[in-house]
């Protein structure tokens, strides 16, 4: 029996102009941990999160929250249920010449037939960046706010929708390292409240700080699922390459070997 909090996608295959993009793939996300989506460009990790997040609605397969299929067609559907994508490109989700408020309350905001009074939308902006453990000034304009500003409004925003799975795709990308460690400290915050998050990332040493659960895709296909714990950082990026890194660097490895039987 599936537990509450359970994502699954079972059999997912996409293809554009005659590309399979994806073929086959499953995948599961549980609340209370942080997936790792890995696998080299191209690999199908972003398209698979895009199915997700209701992207694209001309895939095969099926998908389930708590056990029960649901359609997910577009993005609307993936908000009603929960799931909300960050993805790596911040400012196309954002109104530069709106608030941090009201880029977070946004889609609220946009709602036909609703009315609010702008004390009440800061108070709830505050209360959701409160949630993240992130002080902001509600009031600057999102043109004056940072990357990694800009990407605390958004995870904001996620949680102002009831968020149950929330996927990142890429998201230290644009960061500095300090600015990474606050993000981690926000996923692990997330997690902890009962989020199941999706990170998508091809930084082995970051997967392997922040995720307790992997995937990998190659080229479309599910190569490898499990505890990230089972593999080490290079049997990841073996997986990801589908071959062996001695196979890059054969002659590295009879140097190392030679100077093994010689005793250095």
């Amino acid at each position: 029996m599936p537990g509450l909090n359970c994502l699954e996608m079972r059999n997912i295959s996409i293809a554009f102009g005659g590309f399979a993009a994806l073929s086959s793939v499953d995948f599961r996300s549980d609340g209370h941990s942080v997936h790792a989506l890995t696998g080299a460009n191209g690999a199908g990790k972003s398209t698979l999160m895009a199915i997700l997040s209701g992207a694209h609605s001309h895939y095969s397969g099926e998908i389930l929250l708590d056990g029960e299929p649901v359609s997910i067609r577009t993005p609307r559907d993936a908000k009603r249920l929960g799931i909300h994508l960050v993805q790596q490109e911040v400012d196309v989700a954002l109104v530069p010449q709106l608030s941090v408020a009201e880029n977070i309350l946004l889609d609220r905001l946009a709602e036909p037939g609703h009315r609010y009074r702008w004390g009440e939308v800061r108070r709830q902006a505050r209360a959701l960046l409160a949630q993240l453990d992130v002080a902001l000034d509600v009031n600057r304009l999102v043109e004056r706010c940072t990357l990694a500003e800009k990407q605390q409004i958004l995870l904001a925003r996620a949680l102002s929708h009831h968020c149950r799975f929330l996927i990142l795709d890429e998201p230290t990308a644009p960061l500095d390292q300090h600015e990474s460690e606050r993000l981690f400290a926000v996923v692990r915050r997330l997690q902890a409240s009962g989020i199941g998050v999706v990170f998508i990332s091809h930084r082995i040493h970051e997967l392997k700080a922040i995720c307790d659960q992997l995937t990998v895709l190659r080229d479309g296909r599910l190569i490898e699922t499990g505890p990230m714990a089972a593999l080490s950082g290079e049997q990841i990026v073996e997986k990801m390459l589908g071959h062996q890194l001695t196979d890059i660097f054969p002659a590295r490895r009879g140097a190392a070997d030679s100077a093994a039987a010689a005793g250095d």
